[in-house]
């Protein structure tokens, strides 16, 4: 696979109930940095990605609304 990103800033993913599967997909096959949502996020749901200049946000409650 050969692609470059050159920025991407807080792209935000919704994907209901699968924080196992995109952690593992960001960090293990992306090798993404996990990163730490501010406290005031944290009991929402959902993980922080980063790499870089990238920063993807993945929400994963049933009903994500953007």
């Amino acid at each position: 696979m050969n692609f470059l990103f050159k920025s991407i800033d807080h792209y935000q993913l919704a994907s209901p109930n699968t924080e196992d599967q995109s952690r593992k997909f960001f960090t293990e096959i992306l090798m993404f940095r996990e990163g730490k949502k501010p406290l005031s996020l944290s009991s929402n749901g959902g993980l922080w990605f980063e790499s870089g200049s990238i920063k993807i946000h993945v929400g994963t409650e049933d009903h994500f609304i953007p």
